[in-house]
């Protein structure tokens, strides 16, 4: 065989061999996208996937049955996937995935941001369950109840939706009521919170003054905040926070302050840490 034969034949194993690794360096994120109570599919999801090697994300959509694929990934990358739909919060979630393997899942769970009792109702008893059967101290339950609930603030919860779900903390489980933070916001009215909430979003766009309610302090902050988050360039900033602080005091107008906004480009766990979850992707990454 002559040596450009022999050449060819180098050459035409040594591409076979490259094609060959370079296919199998592909990888697949997908996953379904549940509702966190009930499991339900949510189709119409957005995926995006950002990638530190690509300028430009991939992008995918759940399907009827809330399923999804994200494909042509690097095998062996770290990539970050954002969850995001009208309705549900955290909007939108995101976490951090390796991709290990050829085909790699990650299924999702998001809750709705809604008023409705029986949907909260649900949630507090999930809540209820997975504490009690995490922690066999009972005077730790207080704290893991105040913890967990407060999350939804965390995660951009209305405060509609952060009052539903105390109320119903309070209904099904007693050392719920040990939080004073839980008491408070289970003692207000849904009517009051909207009136007060719609009085907040005006006066931030300078269409109104900010009124004194009938809410404790706690309960101003986390609408402020809520507020301040959907209307982050409003131009009544600077005034609702010295008339806040006139009507509210100064410690409320200090805890409006030092809120950290909801940061969607952070990985948002149910918890501290990913080993320290109560609910197991009850909010954010299943």
């Amino acid at each position: 065989m002559s040596k450009f034969a022999n050449r060819t034949m180098v050459l035409a194993f040594s591409l076979a061999l490259f094609g060959s690794v370079s296919w199998s360096q592909t990888a697949i994120l997908q996953g379904k996208i549940t509702d966190g109570i009930g499991g339900a599919p949510i189709p119409g999801v957005d995926v995006t996937v950002m990638t530190a090697y690509e300028k430009d994300p991939k992008k995918a959509i759940t399907d009827k049955d809330g399923v999804y694929t994200v494909s042509k990934l690097k095998k062996g990358s770290t990539v970050k996937a954002f969850f995001s739909v009208g309705g549900y919060k955290p909007h939108p979630t995101a976490t951090q995935v390796l991709l290990a393997q050829a085909t790699n899942k990650q299924d999702v769970q998001l809750f709705r941001d809604t008023k409705d009792a029986a949907y909260w109702g649900a949630f507090a008893e999930m809540l209820k369950n997975a504490i009690e059967a995490s922690a066999a101290n009972k005077k730790q339950y207080a704290s893991l109840y105040e913890r967990e609930w407060s999350l939804l603030g965390a995660a951009g919860f209305s405060p509609q939706a952060q009052t539903q779900a105390a109320q119903q903390l309070m209904k099904v489980a007693p050392q719920a009521s040990e939080s004073h933070t839980i008491i408070t916001f289970a003692s207000v009215d849904l009517e009051t919170v909207n009136k007060t909430q719609i009085n907040f979003r005006n006066a931030l766009v300078g269409n109104e003054k900010l009124e004194r309610a009938p809410i404790p302090p706690d309960v101003a902050t986390a609408i402020a905040v809520y507020e301040f988050n959907e209307q982050p360039s409003a131009p009544g900033h600077s005034k609702f926070s010295q008339d806040f602080e006139g009507i509210w005091g100064a410690s409320a107008a200090h805890e409006l302050k030092k809120r950290e906004p909801f940061e969607p480009n952070k990985v948002w766990y149910m918890g501290n840490k990913p080993d320290k979850k109560i609910l197991d992707g009850t909010i954010g990454p299943a």
